[in-house]
């Protein structure tokens, strides 16, 4: 026992509380802080805490609080960490703490994840899990949070799933692989106070994406969705459709109405089109998810939405909107505490065939199913090929109309089998979009004429990466490094760009 108390090394983020309470320097047992809350009663050789950019210039001052309670050595570690909301900085923040200082599987570890932000939290139980497995994952109460005096402040945390380290990846694919979306849907799914923000083109599969994470959270309450494009400039009619009204609140309010929120009491939220929500009803919305509390209008009783999980989507570019000052930067951080890129239609045909098969498949099954055509579709290989290399502009909508029309004069045909004249019909441009038309060609010829003339590329991969690398560049010059006007030419989405850039940077 003494040998493993010896090895124990306890790991955590320096959080904004602990800063204060050693600001302070009031010792009162049981509330220092999460961090020597925790040090205080656990022996330990060492003691690593990990410190963002914003409170570098306070962590001198929290080491000194934590060596007031321990006998352990206290390490800090410095990180270029930014803005800890956002779970891809943090990811990699922590990713490399961990390639560079978690290698011993014989310490006993012990990771604290209830110091700072939801990001910084979920990543630690995430790879705390699936880089050193046997290691503790707790978190620590407050004192006075104890429904019994003489429970522990320390619990650990127990997922309601497994992870395997076989699911664990260095590299981030471009595309949202199927097995990133089991990850995403068993990680975040159950926790339901994490809202989440879905990105992506119109038609890409926001609305399910959001409607299987509720399903895969299995809480009882109702999936609710509300389009914001709809609420339009009426405010109390906005209010009405979010908070609900009692019965006289406006002229045309003749009984109670029971507004999204209450509604998806013990269920999920979902605020389709988020970019398109009215300026005047932007601070409404952020109050209601600060405070956890919502006032149907025209009453002056307020109701508790405090098991409401949010999940919102956009196609548009919310940091964008934030810097112009059509959207709130704080109700964006408070939506956005995870986001999830989808990729376009497109991009999932080009990168992950097999997925894109699925989709397809699955397309086809409802669509027999819903209109009772009771059958097994089959596609020739023109057809498939036709539809890898197709734009859609649409995306998963244009492919969904498409085959809904192909399988409509296919069945009336009693034929079995989609073929490629078929499907091309139903193709928006024949398979030309304005996003092709658009694009900047590159000379594939010269490519390949340079190529012969050397070696062939080995490894291939990494000759990817460097013509990729390359053309990434190039954009950035030409948009003079702005990456919102760069993700334009390149025809791939904001925050995409932004992390590989950020990757390619600092290579």
């Amino acid at each position: 026992m003494a040998r493993k108390t010896e090895q124990t090394i306890i790991v955590s983020w320096i959080g904004h509380t602990d800063a204060t309470k050693a600001e302070a320097g009031q010792e009162a047992p049981g509330d220092n802080g999460p961090i020597r809350t925790l040090t205080d009663i656990t022996p330990a050789k060492r003691v690593c805490l990990l410190v963002s950019r914003g409170l570098q210039d306070k962590a001198e001052n929290v080491r000194q609080w934590v060596l007031r309670g321990t006998k352990a050595e206290c390490e800090l570690i410095f990180t270029d960490l930014a803005d800890p909301t956002s779970y891809q900085e943090v990811y990699d923040v922590t990713e490399r703490f961990f390639d560079e200082r978690i290698k011993r599987t014989d310490t006993n570890f012990i990771f604290n994840v209830t110091p700072g932000t939801p990001a910084t939290q979920g990543v630690l139980i995430y790879l705390s899990h699936i880089r050193c497995p046997g290691s503790r994952t707790v978190s620590v109460k407050k004192r006075e949070d104890l429904k019994d005096p003489e429970n522990s402040q320390i619990n650990e945390i127990s997922l309601p799933f497994r992870l395997s380290p076989d699911n664990w990846r260095g590299e981030a694919s471009s595309t949202l692989s199927d097995e990133q979306r089991r990850e995403i849907l068993e990680i975040f799914s159950p926790q339901t106070q994490v809202n989440l923000l879905l990105l992506g083109e119109t038609g890409v599969g926001k609305s399910h994406f959001a409607r299987q994470i509720h399903e895969a959270s299995k809480v009882k309450g109702e999936f609710v969705s509300v389009n914001c494009a709809l609420l339009g400039s009426d405010t109390e009619m906005a209010a009405s459709m979010l908070f609900g009204h009692v019965a006289g609140a406006y002229t045309d309010a003749k009984k109670d109405r029971e507004g999204a929120f209450p509604t998806a009491a013990n269920g999920t939220l979902f605020l389709d089109e988020i970019g398109e929500i009215p300026t005047s009803m932007q601070a409404s919305l952020l109050t209601a998810l600060n405070d956890k509390k919502i006032t149907p209008l025209g009453s002056d009783k307020p109701l508790s939405v405090d098991n409401v999980r949010i999940i919102a989507a956009t196609n548009r570019n919310l940091l964008e909107e934030v810097r112009t000052g059509r959207f709130r930067e704080d109700l964006y951080y408070r939506i956005a505490m995870y986001r999830v890129t989808l990729p376009p239609l497109r991009q999932t045909a080009h990168e992950n065939q097999e997925h894109f098969r699925k989709i397809v498949e699955s397309s086809l099954q409802k669509i027999s199913e819903a209109n009772e055509m009771r059958r097994d579709w089959k596609l020739t290989s023109e057809a498939w090929d036709l539809l890898y290399t197709h734009d859609w502009p649409g995306n998963r909508r244009e492919l969904e109309h498409a085959l809904l029309l192909a399988c409509i004069v296919a069945n009336h045909h009693a034929q079995d089998t989609l073929e490629a004249p078929l499907l091309r019909k139903y193709l928006e441009d024949g398979g030309v979009s304005a996003r092709q038309r658009s694009t900047p060609s590159i000379s594939w010829g010269t490519l390949l004429a340079d190529i012969r003339n050397q070696s062939l590329p080995s490894p291939l991969e990494t000759w990817l990466n460097n013509i990729k690398a390359a053309i990434v560049r190039e954009a950035m010059r030409r948009a003079e490094t702005n990456v919102s006007q760069a993700a334009k030419l390149l025809g791939v989405p904001y925050q995409q760009l932004q992390y590989y850039w950020r990757k390619l940077k600092n290579s």
